[in-house]
């Protein structure tokens, strides 16, 4: 009977386990992706600012959340899933210029 119950009980802290690093990996998902929004409200200070630095700046911000997306994209995280995610890049379509328009 021991042998069962100690079964029983590796089983279930194994699941708490599993269940508290799944809760740890969507809190950092939920960050990445309050990053990628704020990234995008930035972009849209200075999307269309005829200043320099600004330009430079907006580009170096769109490059940071481009990659964020993607890496988000590659974690799983899907629009259909995740309204902050979802928010976020109905923004950035907004927000974002054509490439050939960051230089």
């Amino acid at each position: 009977m021991a042998k069962g119950f100690d079964s029983i009980m590796h089983g279930i802290i194994f699941v708490v386990l599993n269940n508290k690093q799944k809760i740890k990996m969507e809190k950092k998902l939920l960050k990445k992706q309050r990053l990628f929004l704020s990234l995008v409200e930035t972009m849209s200070l200075y999307k269309d600012s005829e200043n320099k630095k600004d330009k430079i700046f907006y580009a170096r911000t769109f490059v940071s959340a481009t990659d964020l997306m993607i890496s988000l994209h590659e974690q799983g995280v899907k629009e259909e899933t995740h309204p902050v995610f979802k928010l976020a890049m109905d923004q950035y379509r907004y927000w974002a210029k054509p490439i050939n328009e960051l230089i």
